[in-house]
């Protein structure tokens, strides 16, 4: 009976230290589900300069709640060399963790502006260019960060 009562007792630690691990970590991790649309049409002589991103949705992939606090753009030509980023702009959202298995709450951060400036001034008709969006999140004490990454196209019609 002893022995049986070790080996309860040993698999009760060990489930107490792997919960106890998530919970001391801190380290948020976001991931993005959703962007709508996903790419823009410009024109060589358009008076368009930015386009409008209508969604962009987060999701937490574990149970540390986190806010997003800014964002940047790179501007990649197609040959893929970093031609033009931008500043830092600051967000603020809340994306929160995941309480229970299976479900996980979405943000959703609405109107994104990303300028075309670099567009106009880099394509050619014809040309696309990708933008990478970059987003930054920190969890609640403000110590760790993640970062979640989406490409959007620019493509230069004739």
């Amino acid at each position: 009976m002893k022995k049986f009562m070790i080996l309860v007792v040993s698999v009760m630690i060990f489930m107490a230290c792997d919960y106890a691990t998530e919970s001391l970590e801190l380290k948020p991790d976001i991931e993005i589900t959703w962007l709508d649309p996903v790419a823009w049409y410009i024109y060589p002589y358009d008076t368009t300069y930015s386009a409008q991103i209508a969604e962009i949705h987060f999701v937490a992939e574990n149970s540390i709640d986190s806010y997003l606090s800014e964002f940047f753009i790179e501007y990649y030509t197609n040959a893929d060399s970093l031609v033009f980023t931008t500043a830092p702009v600051p967000v603020y959202g809340k994306i929160e963790g995941i309480v229970q298995a299976g479900c996980c709450d979405t943000f959703i951060l609405y109107n994104i502006v990303v300028p075309l400036a670099p567009a106009y001034q880099y394509l050619g008709p014809n040309e696309s260019m990708q933008t990478l969006l970059h987003f930054v999140a920190v969890d609640e004490y403000f110590e760790n960060t993640d970062t979640a990454e989406v490409w959007f196209g620019i493509w230069m019609l004739p």
